[in-house]
């Protein structure tokens, strides 16, 4: 398991705070975070050329591919 500390300023009080930010390998369970969090990402570029399939990936889709054995991150 990998932890990233983050430090960010609060613009109410200028004082430093720290947030703990968990990266952990997907499970099957989280196909539909990564599916919404895939098209947030890709809907940018849909008219880009050339084109990513991100786009047409599908909840099912995402959740085959951590069934199969592809990695992701949570």
């Amino acid at each position: 398991m990998f932890f990233l500390n983050l430090k960010r300023f609060d613009k109410r009080s200028i004082k430093k705070r720290e947030q703990r930010i968990e990266i952990k390998q997907a499970a099957v369970s989280d196909a539909a975070i990564i599916h919404h969090l895939m098209l947030q990402a890709f809907v940018e570029y849909k008219n880009e050329t050339p084109s990513s399939n991100a786009l047409e990936e599908t909840h099912q889709s995402a959740s085959n591919a951590l069934e199969t054995g592809e990695k992701a991150l949570n």
